[in-house]
């Protein structure tokens, strides 16, 4: 999986879908000097329906602390328990206590930012497997 693949996975997750939405979009005249300008477009909105990310329309859960941990909440909000273990090698591991300490992911990195976000796809995976046809 990409990470335009994973980003859209978690984004579906957590509640968020593209609508068509009007939003202000930074455009630049001929001196060079920007301004902003109403535009319609489709755009990742949030439940509420508000844009994401209006400037650029990019996911940024692989590359953004502020965008990956409200996801780490939501799992842990689902019952699991999301394991940080920092040293020379990061590894990141989700439990689930409810099905005997079940370990639903368990990734290795030098990248912390990068295992918490392979082990959060890994969970998202599983979810969509087991748990989402029961909803």
């Amino acid at each position: 999986m990409n990470i335009d693949e994973g980003n859209e996975l978690i984004a579906e997750f957590l509640g968020y879908s593209r609508k068509v939405v009007r939003y202000q979009e930074k455009s630049y005249n001929s001196s060079n000097e920007f301004y902003y300008r109403w535009t319609e477009g489709e755009l990742w909105c949030d439940e509420a329906g508000h844009p994401l990310d209006d400037e650029y329309d990019e996911l940024l859960f692989h590359a953004n602390w502020d965008w990956l941990m409200p996801l780490v909440f939501k799992i842990e909000s689902l019952g699991c328990i999301v394991n940080i273990s920092i040293s020379l090698t990061n590894h990141i591991r989700i439990v689930n206590p409810s099905l005997d300490n079940m370990i639903i992911s368990s990734i290795e990195s030098n990248d912390l930012q990068e295992a918490i976000w392979l082990a959060c796809i890994d969970y998202i995976t599983w979810y969509n497997i087991h748990c989402k046809t029961n909803e």
